[in-house]
């Protein structure tokens, strides 16, 4: 037979695998911490449920966790709505504390929301709002059964004003202390899967947890405007009866509104992944040029365009004295379209920076759209 020449010595036709990226963190997701004994040993640390009647399986009829999913799955919406779920785990003893706890958690799966079904004292509450308030995406839900917790120097919402990962909750109503110390947990739970509904893929998605409706939870008719005023100046979220209506009452801590915190932790971490996969998705490399700048801070526009869509970014005026790069196209970007990505020119970057091969800083502002809680109306009459 005669030798034939492969076809591949003239023309070879290969494929190029896509490169792996990383997928979204999984926001939405709230972890119960619990000494409720499970049922049967689990196969692990933690369960995922989807559902109450999972953890009911688990974890048995009328037990504390099962409570806290039942609430968390009665909301509507609830965490569900941004493909959410529950991740209950059992305490390692009852000298784990729940800071440790955390700690050994994250190492193994992303939770955003906190929650526990232990009664935390003041130091061991304080210990888990520090070791929260020092990631940069997670979200502790702290409730109280206690007024005294307001009080100035030695309550301890009073201590942790300034944690602003940490979401102090007052809820007060029961008819003896264990139950109101229930009832707090519950409401807690409550207001997690409300307040971690949003999904931020949707047009106009994003909330304030201002006067909203918690299913399941009757309203705190023990809070007075008293009371109220010093939940404004702690930050501190209850629920009381405004007019006959049981409404969540949302303060900011240190500033921020819950929603504040939440919108942030989403969009720096969307960032951060979408920036990545752009590196990691390249069959070739992004160079070290404008253009290649250029296709980096792409993955920032979408995701700064995405914030403006579900609503928490929005055109504006910009009044801080922060500013940076072009300052005529810095104030018109804003004014515009909400928000402003610039990044220093690659000839003026550092050389120690560029043999790094580092990219150039990529600064951002925005302007978040924030709410409106409440309105003062003038009429004017004439006969």
């Amino acid at each position: 037979m005669a030798n034939q020449i492969s076809i591949s010595y003239v023309v070879n036709v290969s494929i190029a695998e896509q490169p792996a990226g990383l997928a979204p963190k999984q926001l939405s997701t709230l972890l119960i911490l619990t000494d409720d004994e499970p049922v049967s040993p689990l196969s692990g640390d933690y369960i995922i449920a989807r559902a109450a009647r999972t953890i009911e399986q688990n974890f048995g009829t009328g037990k504390d966790s099962t409570k806290m999913a039942q609430i968390i799955f009665s909301q509507n919406p609830n965490i569900l709505a941004n493909s959410g779920y529950v991740i209950v785990a059992p305490y390692t003893s009852t000298s784990e504390t729940t800071a440790q706890a955390i700690s050994r958690l994250s190492a193994q799966i992303y939770f955003e929301g906190i929650l526990t079904t232990r009664d935390l004292d003041d130091e061991e509450a304080g210990e888990a709002s520090a070791a929260v308030e020092a990631t940069a995406d997670q979200i502790f839900f702290l409730p109280s059964s206690d007024v005294n917790a307001l009080q100035t120097a030695n309550g301890l919402f009073y201590k942790l004003q300034s944690n602003t990962q940490t979401k102090c909750l007052l809820y007060t109503y029961g008819a003896d202390e264990d139950t109101k110390k229930a009832n707090a947990k519950l409401f807690a739970a409550a207001y997690a899967s409300r307040a971690l509904s949003v999904n931020y893929s949707g047009s106009n998605t994003c909330i304030t947890m201002n006067l909203k409706d918690l299913t399941g939870i009757e309203a705190d008719t023990n809070i007075t405007e008293t009371i109220l005023q010093q939940c404004a100046d702690l930050g501190v979220d209850c629920f009381p009866s405004i007019a006959g209506l049981a409404k969540v009452i949302s303060n900011a801590g240190n500033g921020l509104y819950f929603d504040q915190v939440a919108n942030r932790i989403w969009l720096t971490s969307t960032i951060q992944t979408n920036v990545f996969n752009t590196l990691a998705t390249t069959r070739t490399k992004i160079p070290q040029t404008e253009q290649g700048m250029n296709l980096l801070k792409s993955a920032v526009y979408d995701t700064f365009d995405q914030a403006v869509t579900n609503g928490m970014i929005a055109p504006g005026q910009w009044n801080s004295s922060d500013t940076f790069g072009n300052l005529e196209d810095f104030h018109r970007n804003i004014l515009e379209t909400g928000y402003y990505i610039y990044s220093t020119p690659v000839v003026e970057q550092a050389q120690a920076e560029r043999e790094q091969r580092k990219a150039p800083l990529i600064q951002c502002a925005g302007k978040e759209a924030g709410a409106i809680h409440n309105s003062d109306i003038m009429i004017y009459l004439e006969a």
